[in-house]
């Protein structure tokens, strides 16, 4: 299956839930999408939310409610996980969806862990 909203959404193989983004990865969010058409920070920002994700399967994607993300980040095939961010012009209407595969043994936990993913704080510097 190739990673799309579309073919995530009309899967029987996943489930998903929907939240509001945090707002450090919000942040990074409006960075990467006003460097557009550059695809560049986008595609570093999948890759960077990618290594926070668990698991060997796991996948990010940068894409508005329809038509072609604008980034995507993937580790090996089928992932089990996937995080797509729903960029919008408004902070409460940019959305985080995180898709498990069904039936996965730690389905409620994986959820509540991704729920309002957080985009680390960079240490203080003294």
């Amino acid at each position: 299956m190739a990673l799309s909203v579309s073919s995530l959404l009309s899967s029987d193989d996943y489930e998903h839930r929907t939240c509001g983004m945090q707002h450090g990865l919000l942040a990074q969010v409006r960075v990467a999408m006003q460097a557009l058409p550059d695809e560049g920070p986008a595609q570093e920002l999948c890759q960077k939310v990618l290594d926070l994700l668990p698991g060997a399967r796991a996948g990010v994607l940068l894409a508005p409610a329809m038509g072609k993300a604008f980034a995507s980040a993937v580790r090996g095939e089928e992932p089990d996980l996937v995080v797509w961010l729903l960029p919008d012009p408004t902070d409460v209407d940019s959305k985080q969806t995180t898709f498990v595969k069904t039936g996965a043994e730690n389905l409620e936990e994986t959820f509540s862990a991704m729920y309002k993913l957080s985009w680390p704080t960079p240490p203080d510097v003294a």
